[in-house]
């Protein structure tokens, strides 16, 4: 009975860790299957900011020598800055969005780093407690043998058990096992 309750918790604090996951993954897994199509964008978007600064500095004269209207430079340079100051912005956006995103990812690898060493830490207390649970299984047939028999017999039970458990936490849990 000892051992399906401790099931059940185990059960019940797996699908706890699960839901608590989840909930990190969830917003994460939209962004990560949108992060395609973002990078496809930003890859036309940085083409077709080179071909356009291209073009501009192209109609730039560069020559020496060359002569040209004022105003026509004047707006083509105007447009290329326009231009210079909307990538940097992009740039920003992006590279908050990267940092937020990274710093997701790091709470995220944490998480489920602890998640794990839980796990880890619990399958070793089952383990422990499966094999307290048998010994006190023998101990209680022991017990029932000892109280047949007479009572020098029992002194020796508990004196033969006490040497195999050394232990204190052993002698704790098991009072009644302290022989004088």
């Amino acid at each position: 009975m000892r051992y399906a309750i401790a099931e059940k918790r185990m059960k019940v604090e797996r699908l706890k860790q699960k839901v608590k996951f989840l909930q990190i993954v969830s917003p994460q897994i939209e962004l990560l299957n949108e992060w395609e199509k973002l990078e496809k964008k930003n890859c036309e978007a940085v083409g077709r900011v080179t071909r356009k600064l291209s073009a501009y500095s192209t109609k730039l004269p560069l020559v020496d020598g060359a002569m040209a209207d004022t105003v026509p430079v004047y707006n083509a340079m105007k447009v290329a800055l326009e231009l210079t100051e909307n990538i940097e912005e992009t740039i920003i956006n992006l590279q908050l969005q990267a940092e937020s995103a990274s710093e997701m990812l790091r709470e995220l690898t944490q998480t489920v780093k602890q998640n794990m060493e839980c796990l880890q830490e619990l399958d070793k207390e089952i383990s422990t407690v499966m094999s307290l649970e048998a010994y006190e299984k023998s101990l209680v047939v022991h017990i029932l043998q000892a109280t047949k028999e007479p009572e020098e017999d029992q002194k020796n039970c508990k004196q033969h058990l006490m040497k195999f458990f050394k232990n204190k936490e052993t002698t704790l849990m098991f009072p009644m096992l302290n022989v004088s």
